[in-house]
C-alpha cells in the first residue's frame, strides 16, 4: 500500500497523472473477511478545475464500489438479493450539474476576461485623452469660447470612446458565442444595463487617474499592472465571502469591475432576470454617483493648479528676460 502510494505521488508530481485510486493488494480477501479494507484517493489540486473534476469522479467510483461491497455482504448473510439491493439503495440520488455540466474552465473565466478587456481598452483610450487635453486646457481660459469649445471636444471624444466600448463589448460576446461556444442566455437589455453601469463607473475612474498622472507613459506603465489584481478581486477566483473582514468592502469602494464581471457570467450561463441584476446595478450606480463628481472635481482642481503654476512660470520667464 505504501509503495503504491509513493509511486502514485511520483507520477502526480511529474504530471503523468492527475489522480489515483489506490486499492490494497488483499482488498477482495479483506472484504470477504469483513476487515473493512481502506482505499486512498490521491488528487492533484494545483489546478483546481481539473483536480475538482478528478475528485468528483473518484468519489463516484468509490461510492459505487462501496455500495457493491455492501450488497455482497448482505447477500452473503442470507439476505434476499432484492431486499439487499433495497437496503443498500434506500437513499438513491441522481447527480445533475446545471448550466455547465462539463465544468469547463473557459466558461468560468471568459466572461470575467471580457469585463477586464473592456476595462483595459476603455481606460487606455479615455485616460490619455484626458491627460493630453489637461495640458492643453492649462494654456487657455476655461470660460472663454475657446475653452468651452475645447471642453466640448473632450466630451465628444469621451462619448465616441463609449460608443466604441459598446461595439467592442458586442464583438466580444459575438466571438465568445460563435468561436468558443460560450452560452449567451442573457437578454440584450440586461447586457446593455451591465455595460452602461460599468462604463459609467470606469469614466469616474478615468477622471481620478487622469488627476493622478500627468504623462501618458506613466499611466501606461500603471495600466499594465492593473488587469491582474482587478481580475483577482472581481469575485471570481477569490469570492467576496472568502476575503478578510472589510476587504471586500474596500474593493467595492475602490474598483468597479466587481459589479460587472460576476453578473455578466451569471446572466450568460443562467439567463437570470432583473431581480438578480438589481443589487449589482444599484451598487454600480452608487459607485458612479460618488466617483464621477469626485473625479471631475479633482480633474478641474488639477487644471486650476497647473494653470497657476504655468502663469507663475511665465511671469518668472518675463522677469528673467
Amino acid at each position: 500500500m505504501q509503495g503504491l502510494m509513493m509511486i502514485s505521488m511520483k507520477k502526480i508530481k511529474s504530471e503523468k497523472i492527475q489522480a489515483a485510486i489506490i486499492i490494497p493488494k488483499n482488498f477482495g480477501k479483506d472484504v470477504s473477511e469483513m476487515k473493512a479494507p481502506k482505499t486512498i484517493l490521491l488528487v492533484n489540486e494545483t489546478n483546481i478545475v481539473i483536480g475538482n473534476n478528478a475528485l468528483s469522479y473518484g468519489s463516484t467510483i468509490l461510492n459505487t464500489l462501496n455500495a457493491k461491497i455492501q450488497l455482497n455482504v448482505l447477500e452473503g448473510n442470507n439476505m434476499m438479493p432484492y431486499l439487499a439491493q433495497q437496503s443498500v439503495s434506500s437513499l438513491s440520488f441522481t447527480e445533475r450539474i446545471l448550466y455547465d455540466p462539463q465544468l469547463c474552465y473557459g466558461k468560468y473565466l471568459i466572461y470575467g476576461l471580457i469585463a477586464i478587456l473592456i476595462q483595459q481598452t476603455y481606460l487606455a483610450v479615455v485616460i490619455p485623452i484626458l491627460i493630453t487635453e489637461k495640458s492643453n486646457l492649462v494654456k487657455i481660459k476655461l470660460r472663454s469660447k475657446k475653452g468651452i469649445k475645447k471642453m466640448a471636444v473632450v466630451c465628444l471624444r469621451i462619448l465616441l470612446s463609449i460608443v466604441f466600448a459598446y461595439i467592442g463589448f458586442i464583438l466580444c460576446l459575438y466571438c465568445a458565442g460563435k468561436y468558443f461556444n460560450m452560452p449567451l442566455r442573457g437578454t440584450l437589455i440586461n447586457y446593455f444595463r451591465i455595460m452602461t453601469m460599468f462604463i459609467m463607473d470606469l469614466t469616474g475612474v478615468a477622471f481620478v487617474l487622469s488627476f493622478i498622472f500627468n504623462k501618458v507613459p506613466d499611466f501606461n506603465r500603471f495600466s499594465m499592472c492593473l488587469s491582474v489584481p482587478t481580475f483577482l478581486t472581481a469575485g471570481y477566483s477569490w469570492p467576496g465571502y472568502m476575503m478578510p473582514g472589510g476587504f471586500s468592502r474596500i474593493v467595492e469602494t475602490l474598483w468597479p469591475v466587481i459589479y460587472a464581471a460576476d453578473p455578466l457570467r451569471v446572466i450568460s450561463l443562467k439567463g437570470s432576470n432583473m431581480d438578480f441584476l438589481r443589487p449589482y446595478i444599484q451598487q454600480g450606480i452608487h459607485y458612479a454617483l460618488v466617483w464621477i463628481p469626485i473625479g471631475i472635481l479633482l480633474y478641474l482642481i488639477k487644471i486650476v493648479v497647473l494653470k497657476y503654476m504655468y502663469k507663475k512660470f511665465l511671469n518668472t520667464q518675463k522677469e528673467a528676460a
